[in-house]
């Protein structure tokens, strides 16, 4: 189970900035995450496109919205299968409070609290500093606790950046140093300070750092300690530095490394060890003699630097799934467009009628049919099957529908269209991928021309029951730029009927793993030739549906059938 935040411009003026709600998500992971409600209606549900994304199959698609009416938030109940709750009261429509806890009429799933507004700004200092400062061990944990509860919650890229400085802050408590710096390292592995305090002011200066950064990341790399290391005031650290001759302007500073978190899905926390999973270092000095950094307070500075590396793991997490739900988002898009360039419409009546179907295996699929109507009165009908699966398949479908609703015509044979596409695409894609096609061309009075370009093969059934293989007679398109396509043609009769497929239909598999094969194909064809186009499509596919069971397909399913003269 997991949670997708998806914020969009609000509708009300209400429901922006720090003067609306914020929810705290608890998942039964027990991580929690807290959203803004930045619009109304803001609805939640399990669907992609809502404001809130709850991954649980229990949870209705868009189960209940939260809505601003007259400076008020009530939550709806939008018919879900399980209804929701709001302290643990069922309701249709309620108003909301803070404090108030919502519930989805399930046990163990989410639970949202009602919180106040709030803004990514907001300091996580104050949170810190409302702690009694003792200035002991128990002191200091209790404000190290208290700054880790806020931080948990922190959902945003700026509210990261206030949990470091939290952190450095309790790191000055902690150690009664003067100055406490966090340095991270980025992708080339350079460390950057990205916070800096000092004791006696809210901030300080990251240039006031006078150690070298290069002469800090030495030093962390040839520590000796997993956990600390100290930088004394005269011990030169061996780095050919002009600028720096071996001193720290302090009595004492000791560095504290900021390892690698590993949350594994046991929710059990790991450490990585090796040095090229050091994210970074905290650095603190002072000028008091009498203060001894590294005295006591060792279990405390590892809890803390542990803590920064989970709350950077946790800031990736949300990061990556911030990207999971926008490519989610543009992968429906993609969907809506693909089923989109499917014929709007098949003749269902006149001297051809047709049927068709098409299901991908995963998000996007590289099979498709087309029917369309030539210039001649005639009928134009293609399937195809692109090599591969995903966003490039359906890609190279789109574009040979276009070609091929382009480039078939009465003046035009098959043979050369499939010619000039296989030219086209050997040419652009270097012959990485290949397509198998069937296309025909029937007229009114039956007269039928086909290409097979290494497709399944089509199926010709007469009235009789009779039925004929129409095999492939030509390699696929895009496999070989010097190859040659044929076609050829024959007779269609009054109630004769014609099906196309692609392979994920002949190979559908069943739970024993059998393949399906032409040769049940055939007796299925057989046996409902005499049925109408639309019976017998629907007979055909319950056959396949019905071997295969309902789980899974490996690849995607395209079925297309069509009917001549047949009432």
């Amino acid at each position: 189970m997991g949670i997708a935040p998806s914020p969009r411009p609000s509708k009300e003026s209400g429901a922006e900035g720090s003067s609306g709600l914020s929810l705290l998500v608890e998942p039964p992971s027990g991580e929690c995450l807290q959203v803004q409600v930045s619009r109304s209606p803001f609805v939640m549900g399990r669907l992609a496109d809502c404001d809130l994304t709850l991954r649980d199959k229990r949870i209705s698609r868009r189960h209940a919205h939260i809505q601003l009416e007259n400076g008020t938030y009530s939550i709806q109940d939008l018919k879900s299968r399980h209804g929701v709750t709001v302290n643990g009261e069922r309701v249709e429509r309620s108003k909301l409070a803070v404090g108030d806890r919502i519930g989805f009429g399930i046990q163990d799933s989410f639970v949202i609290t009602v919180g106040e507004g709030f803004s990514p700004h907001a300091p996580l200092l104050k949170k810190v500093s409302q702690i009694p400062d003792d200035r002991s061990h128990t002191g200091a944990l209790g404000r190290l606790a208290a700054m880790l509860d806020v931080a948990r919650t922190m959902t945003s890229s700026e509210g990261v950046e206030e949990v470091f400085d939290a952190v450095v802050d309790a790191a000055l408590t902690i150690t009664h140093a003067d100055r406490a710096f966090l340095l991270l390292r980025d992708e080339r592995h350079d460390l950057h300070v990205r916070a800096a305090r000092d004791s006696t002011t809210a901030s300080s200066d990251p240039g006031e750092l006078q150690v070298p950064v290069n002469v800090i990341a030495e030093a962390l790399d040839e520590r000796s300690d997993l956990f600390s290391m100290t930088i004394g005031p005269t011990v030169s650290l061996g780095v050919e530095d002009p600028t720096f001759d071996g001193r720290v302007d302090a009595s004492s500073a000791l560095c504290v490394p900021i390892l690698r978190m590993r949350i594994g899905q046991d929710h059990e926390t790991m450490v990585i060890s090796a040095k090229e999973d050091t994210l970074g270092v905290l650095y603190m000095d002072t000028r008091n003699p009498d203060v001894r950094l590294a005295e006591d307070n060792q279990a405390l500075l590892q809890a803390l630097a542990i803590e920064i590396s989970t709350v950077i793991e946790n800031a990736r997490l949300i990061e990556e799934e911030r990207e999971k739900h926008r490519l989610d988002q543009e992968l429906q898009m993609a969907q809506g467009i693909q089923k989109a360039l499917r014929p709007a419409a098949l003749p269902s009546g006149g001297w051809l009628v047709a049927k068709g179907h098409s299901e991908a295996s995963s998000r996007l699929g590289g099979d498709y049919y087309d029917l369309m109507r030539g210039p001649s009165d005639n009928w134009v009908a293609v399937v195809a099957d692109v090599s591969g699966k995903g966003v490039a398949a359906s890609l190279l479908a789109a574009l040979l529908q276009g070609a091929f609703f382009f480039g078939s015509g009465s003046e035009v044979s098959l043979a050369g269209t499939l010619g000039r596409i296989n030219c086209y695409l050997c040419e652009r894609s270097g012959q990485t991928r290949f397509v198998t096609v069937f296309a025909l061309i029937v007229e009114e009075d039956g007269t039928m021309r086909w290409s097979n370009a290494g497709h399944c093969s089509a199926i010709l059934a007469r009235a009789s029951g009779e039925v004929y293989s129409l095999r492939s007679n030509c390699r696929p398109v895009g496999l070989f730029a010097d190859s040659e396509f044929v076609e050829e043609a024959c007779q269609l009769f009054p109630g004769d009927k014609l099906l196309i497929y692609s392979d994920g239909v002949s190979e559908a598999r069943s739970s024993e793993g059998e393949l399906l094969g032409e040769q049940r194909l055939e007796t299925a064809a057989a046996n409902h030739a005499r049925n109408t186009t639309a019976e017998f499509f629907d007979s055909v596919l319950a056959t396949v549906r019905d071997f295969a069971g309902d789980g899974p397909h490996d690849d995607d399913l395209t079925m297309l059938a069509l009917g001549y003269k047949e009432g």
